[in-house]
């Protein structure tokens, strides 16, 4: 349970047994959700595309001007339907009722997945 109310709500995912094997089920990830009547947007999720913790790959989907992109190494392009959100080990809100805390970010606010974590930055 939230004690305190945040500007980010990060979620991580068990997606991997103690054996390496992947769980596999789809994962429903709402575009808006509200905690303690604060309303959050999803604006990131990282899937795992792959069978096993030693085997696959981990990109970065993000949100600009209203389009969902997915990063994959240098490959940058448009994501078409939410399979890949399916998959998230990871998702990423920001707050957006109330009290706000600047822009939602966009591809120049997005920096990098470091450690499984999406990592926002303000730098241009």
């Amino acid at each position: 349970m939230l004690d305190e109310v945040n500007e980010m709500l990060i979620f991580s995912f068990v997606r991997f047994g103690n054996n390496g094997t992947k769980d596999c089920t789809k994962i429903k990830i709402p575009d808006m959700i509200e905690v303690k009547d604060i309303k959050y947007a999803l604006i990131g999720f990282v899937p795992h595309l792959g069978k096993s913790v030693k085997s696959g790959h981990y990109v970065k989907c993000y949100k600009s001007n209203n389009e969902w992109m997915v990063i994959n190494d240098s490959n940058i392009y448009k994501l078409e339907d939410d399979s890949l959100r399916e998959k998230s080990y990871m998702c990423c809100f920001k707050r957006v009722d109330g009290i706000t805390f600047g822009p939602l970010p966009t591809s120049k606010y997005v920096e990098a997945t470091r450690n499984n974590k999406l990592v926002l930055t303000n730098e241009q």
